[in-house]
């Protein structure tokens, strides 16, 4: 009896394994006959742009955006006669929401191409990671001319399959680490500069080779027949000179605003880049000093911190933007932006303890007391000799900052340690903030589709409470930037 049992399992069991392999083959043949599809698509995708490159460029001219001028002014000493002891609605302009995060686009073809040991590597390093990518054997493909047969040519020899490889490696690392859109760029702008040894008209047509590839919206443009150039698409309002095509805004990378000569050439299900911060890219962790950072009214509220100075370089290389034609909203982008876990690890758990059992204006008003009286203010225009706005690791990195920074941060902390929803109060020289607490508390407060949202204003150096806005600011010009949670 158990032999026939033992049999008939083992049969079952030959029977499994039979099937299971048959349904392996299936699904092999099934991905050998998708990827040669895509293959085949691929490659006339890239036989029509390069037709289309040998086309004449069309003449194009520089527009500008310069950055909304919104002078700080300093902050004055929180005094009881600012406030009359009322609830004030206060009256607001424009009500801004930022826009939802695009997701990152794929390539035109998921390309897997495993590693061989003839395979020839160049390293570099980005954000303290040190890596490397796969490249051709033999000699670099030279980009002399730059007519627009010339680049046609070149953009064929770069679709002739030598460079899957590298591209492959590429987008393996853009997962790794987790880039958002403008880290992947200027990685591949590093390794195509690392693979010619320099910058070069190669090095941008091999960048723009693998921007494309990777599934982002390019053009190719030149200035009087000398440079190359690679124009990206966003879908933010990035200040300061661009060129519109199609009702699509390009911004030249890595070169200077000019009078160009542009081509037209797109590729299918191409997708702009998106500005949206949701994660941080990861780096290779250097930490700064530690910095403390403590409260005047509540010694409790105290922790020494170190950042990533990595992400720090990352950071101030970031495009400054907003979102349409909505200016206040260049703000959203910084402020929902998360801390970094590295931050993160030393402050919110030390803060967690510290709130816990507290009512949520409790919570609040030693957060608010915290960015009040832990950060020391200064002018934008005294430190950078122009308006800088920080990302929220930023304002605990650097040794000053202003309103909106502080305002920034603010909102970040009450967001991800109370689980309120906040806003940004934007007056003409001013940032505060709005907190919607899930009852009524007094002060003034915003109403804002049914919601109170009650003023908190980190910048009150000498630690104003919760619900309290100064006589200085003018309620009736106010507007709002709602931000996410």
């Amino acid at each position: 009896m158990n032999r026939v049992i033992l049999t008939a399992t083992l049969t079952a069991a030959v029977l499994s394994m039979s099937a299971q392999d048959s349904l392996r083959d299936d699904y092999n043949d099934f991905l050998k006959s998708a990827r040669e599809e895509y293959n085949s698509f691929r490659d006339e995708a890239n036989k029509a742009y390069s037709d289309f490159l040998s086309a004449p460029w069309e003449p194009i001219e520089p527009l500008l955006l310069q950055k909304p001028i919104d002078k700080s002014r300093p902050p004055r000493p929180f005094e009881e006669r600012d406030h009359d002891g009322e609830d004030h609605s206060l009256k607001f302009e424009t009500i801004i929401t930022p826009q939802p995060p695009q997701p990152a686009p794929g390539p035109i073809e998921p390309i897997v191409i495993a590693p061989s040991p003839t395979d020839k590597w160049i390293d570099f390093s980005y954000l303290g990671n040190t890596d490397k990518v796969r490249i051709p054997d033999g000699a670099l493909p030279t980009v002399n001319d730059i007519s627009e047969s010339g680049i046609s040519r070149a953009w064929a020899n770069l679709s002739d399959g030598n460079f899957n490889a590298t591209l492959a490696d590429c987008l393996n690392l853009r997962t790794r680490y987790n880039l958002p859109d403008w880290a992947y760029l200027n990685m591949l702008n590093i390794i195509s500069q690392r693979y010619y040894g320099r910058k070069c008209n190669g090095s941008t047509l091999l960048m723009a080779w693998l921007y494309s590839q990777s599934g982002y919206t390019m053009r190719l443009a030149r200035e009087a027949n000398r440079d190359l150039i690679m124009m990206f698409a966003s879908d933010h309002v990035i200040y300061g000179n661009y060129y519109i095509l199609d009702n699509t805004n390009y911004y030249p990378f890595d070169h200077a605003a000019g009078s160009f000569n542009i081509s037209q050439a797109s590729f299918p299900n191409e997708k702009v880049m998106s500005l949206v911060l949701t994660s941080l890219p990861l780096t290779a962790k250097r930490l700064s000093q530690p910095r403390n950072r403590k409260s005047r009214k509540y010694p409790e509220m105290e922790c020494d911190l170190s950042v990533d100075e990595n992400l720090m370089e990352f950071f101030i290389t970031y495009p400054n933007s907003q979102i349409g034609s909505q200016a206040i909203s260049r703000w959203a982008i910084y402020a929902n932006t998360p801390l970094s876990e590295t931050v993160r690890e030393q402050l919110y758990p030390k803060f967690q303890s510290a709130l816990e059992g507290m009512t949520d204006r409790d919570k609040v008003e030693h957060l608010l007391n915290w960015v009040q009286t832990g950060f020391i203010y200064e002018l934008d225009d005294k430190v950078w000799g122009c308006d800088r706005a920080f990302f929220p690791d930023e304002t605990i990195y650097y040794p000053y900052a202003d309103c909106e920074d502080r305002a920034i941060l603010f909102t970040r902390l009450v967001r991800d340690l109370t689980g309120l929803d906040a806003i940004l109060v934007h007056y003409p020289g001013h940032l505060a903030s709005g907190v919607a607490f899930k009852g009524e508390e007094p002060g003034d407060y915003i109403l804002l589709n049914g919601r109170r949202f009650t003023v908190c204003d980190p910048t009150f150096t000498d630690g104003a409470p919760v619900g309290r806005t100064g006589s200085a600011y003018d309620n009736s010009t106010a507007s709002v930037i709602l931000l996410s949670r």
